[in-house]
């Protein structure tokens, strides 16, 4: 069964970078720490993920923040 999920990127530390994105953690890979991945044409280093959980009812998304920095190449 598939659950929704918030992820929320931020870009170099730079909190006016923040972009969010909802859909179910089937369609949003949540990846690692360590991880390098592809967002806006560019590779991304994760260097942290902060995990939300969410509580009430009807249960509201977990929130996942994913801390990005650009690769070096």
């Amino acid at each position: 069964m598939a659950t929704i999920v918030q992820v929320v990127y931020c870009y170099n530390d730079d909190p006016n970078t923040e972009e969010p994105l909802f859909g179910d953690n089937n369609e949003i890979r949540i990846p690692n720490e360590g991880d390098v991945i592809e967002r806006k044409g560019k590779s991304w280093k994760v260097t942290k993920i902060d995990k939300i959980l969410s509580v009430g009812v009807p249960k509201p998304p977990d929130v996942y923040r994913i801390f990005l920095a650009e690769a070096e190449h």
